[in-house]
């Protein structure tokens, strides 16, 4: 906060009017994480494995079954040497009930499973969130970045055309001849370029912006990060992403989930038990007229001999997947490290640049204002002039740029240690929070 008053000086000129409108980056973010579709996709994922997590845990409940039948049934059969033959109308109703209590503990590792799997994908939504909001980030200052060199570049001309508009006084008045006329006249043009390239250039950012966040980009506020959030050496922020980092996290997720299924897949190792209860009322069933009423009542068990090698194969595959998750760990934890270093030495290297920048703004705009009074007394010429005004303007310009980048670096350095949106003060949805988010 100190150091963008310190540089606020610098930039008066530039700054854009507050009006009750302003759209600062929190909303933007709010709103492009609330409206994209990116987000919306990952957030079914997340629901969808909620439910297969739900439905794991009906496994531990009885199954209960209704069956009912009508139909005709045929019956032929010799009586010495007669052949009776009979037609009859057939009922049959019966209802089963039937609890699993073990199956080599694979209801349990596949409920397990499955919260595992619903926790890695609440945390790749948590993830998408926070690039996203990256995203949002580097098009929202970028823009407001676009917005400040236009107003540099406008100012440039207005300097210019003053310049231009004294050096035609003089021409008129013969006091100044039409080399320097046109030598202004150049200088003017180069400016009125370089300010189509940045309208240009803010054009093109504005439709980024609406394409990212939905919202038209009027109105910014400059951003600044909460520098108590940043660490302040290497070790904390790498610390930091190997804590936070919600890919990372997901990664562990899925190994747990990964253990899980090993662990079911053994199960098939282990017999089946179940206790199985039926009542049943027939009508006409076998041959015999009338009704079968009956009941019964067992424990049962199934262990399976063979079948061609299944599940020694599955729990292999099982094992094998147990490798791929944990490459896949490794791999994120080496692109998550690298990411907070990239971003640490930008910041930290940015900072110094934008410390020494400032002293070179500092220093053209005196060298600009001493060229200009020793060229009315005679003693610096036109030229002398004209290449100062350039060396404020291009002085200016490195300053925002490398001021904007610093920034930028610091969302980054965020994004990487994985507290992005906890730094712009954007809390999560309830849903995202709670594993029963939409019962």
């Amino acid at each position: 906060m100190i150091r963008f008053f310190r540089h606020l000086s610098l930039l008066l000129p530039l700054t854009l009017p507050m009006t009750a409108s302003a759209l600062s980056l929190e909303q933007a973010v709010a709103s492009a994480i609330d409206n994209n579709p990116r987000i919306l996709r990952q957030y079914s994922r997340f629901q969808a494995a909620i439910k297969d997590s739900d439905a794991a845990e009906g496994s531990f409940y009885p199954s209960i079954d209704l069956q009912a039948g009508v139909g005709y049934e045929d019956i032929r059969y010799k009586t010495g040497n007669k052949l009776d033959y009979f037609t009859r109308e057939r009922t049959t109703s019966a209802l089963t009930i039937s609890q699993v209590i073990f199956a080599g503990m694979r209801n349990v590792a596949e409920a397990d499973r499955l919260d595992h799997e619903a926790e890695a994908e609440r945390l790749l939504l948590i993830s998408e969130s926070e690039n996203l909001a990256l995203e949002v980030c580097e098009v929202y200052v970028s823009l407001e970045q676009a917005y400040q060199l236009v107003l540099l570049a406008e100012r440039n001309l207005q300097d210019h055309q003053e310049i231009l508009d004294e050096t035609k006084a003089k021409v008129q008045k013969g006091l100044s001849s039409k080399a320097d006329l046109a030598q202004v006249v150049s200088r003017y043009s180069s400016s009125q370029s370089a300010l189509l390239i940045a309208r240009r250039q803010l054009f093109d950012l504005q439709a980024q912006f609406y394409s990212t966040v939905g919202m038209n980009g009027e109105n910014l506020v400059s951003p600044i990060i909460d520098q108590a959030l940043l660490p302040s050496t290497l070790e904390e922020v790498i610390q930091q992403s190997q804590t936070n980092h919600p890919e990372l996290l997901s990664a562990n997720a899925d190994i747990e989930a990964v253990k899980q299924e090993f662990r079911a897949s053994k199960s098939e190792y282990w017999p089946t038990i179940s206790i199985d209860a039926e009542v049943h009322e027939n009508d006409n069933i076998g041959g015999f007229d009338g009704r079968d009423n009956g009941s019964s009542i067992a424990l049962n068990m199934r262990y399976n001999l063979f079948n061609g090698l299944r599940t020694t194969n599955a729990s292999k595959a099982s094992g094998w997947r147990f490798q791929e998750a944990h490459a896949i760990k490794d791999q994120a934890t080496i692109q998550v490290i690298e990411q907070a270093k990239l971003s640490w030495n930008a910041a930290t290297l940015l900072r110094q640049q934008e410390d020494i920048l400032q002293v070179n703004v500092d220093a053209a705009i005196a060298t600009d204002d001493g060229y200009r009074k020793q060229f009315e007394i005679g003693r610096r010429t036109l030229l002398d002039v004209l290449d100062a005004k350039i060396e404020v303007y291009r002085a200016r310009q490195n300053y925002l740029n490398t001021r904007y980048d610093r920034i930028l670096s610091e969302y980054r350095l965020a994004n990487a240690m994985g507290v992005l949106m906890y730094a712009l003060r954007v809390d999560y949805p309830e849903q995202w929070k709670q594993d029963d988010a939409d019962e």
